[in-house]
């Protein structure tokens, strides 16, 4: 449809500039189309970043949290003299070797763990890793037969710690009296 205004001699067409609309519309309508799904996309990468802080958040609140409980521990057996002297009955460690969890126990006097801590925790021993309780006392030598060198073995097995207890300590000199009486 070409319309002739007043004034001026010019002819509009409706139709073209309808086209041209249309046209503008759809490159528009892509454009937003893909900002639209640009913006729901980072929107979701910026939610998974938060959740995956949330969770790294966690497991350093629970990792600090034990070394702090392990730390006290470690400070009352050093007080009684006992630290070559003691060993746990049970122990729990979960952690994260290269990203998948991990998890080791010990109770009933056997060492029960996921096969890449074992291996791992193998290899520091087949290494002859050694750890030292305190100074001037005896070094550890890493080890998965022994309750204590095998719970400090599948520690530094971990490349992540997200848990680690133990559970009530055998004193030798306890042992020692129960033995005698």
């Amino acid at each position: 449809m070409t319309v002739a205004t007043a004034g001026p001699r010019r002819t509009i067409d409706f139709e073209s500039e309808l086209d041209a609309v249309r046209a503008a519309a759809r490159s528009a309508k892509g454009v937003s189309t893909v900002r639209r799904s640009t913006a729901q996309r980072l929107a979701q990468e910026g939610f998974a970043i938060s959740v995956r802080l949330d969770e790294t958040k966690y497991r350093s609140e629970a990792a600090l949290s034990a070394a702090r409980r392990l730390a006290l521990e470690s400070r009352a057996i050093r007080a009684a003299g006992t630290a070559a002297a003691a060993w746990p009955r049970y122990f729990v460690v979960h952690g994260r070797i290269e990203g998948e969890r991990v998890r080791a126990s010990w109770f009933c006097g056997s060492l029960h763990a996921t096969s890449a801590l074992r291996s791992r925790g193998e290899l520091l021993v087949s290494m002859g890793e050694t750890f030292c309780v305190d100074r001037g006392k005896p070094v550890v030598p890493a080890s998965l037969v022994d309750p204590l060198a095998a719970m400090l073995t599948l520690i530094r097995s971990c490349d992540e710690l997200d848990d680690a207890s133990f559970g009530p300590l055998h004193h030798e000199r306890s042992l020692v009296r129960l033995g005698s009486s």
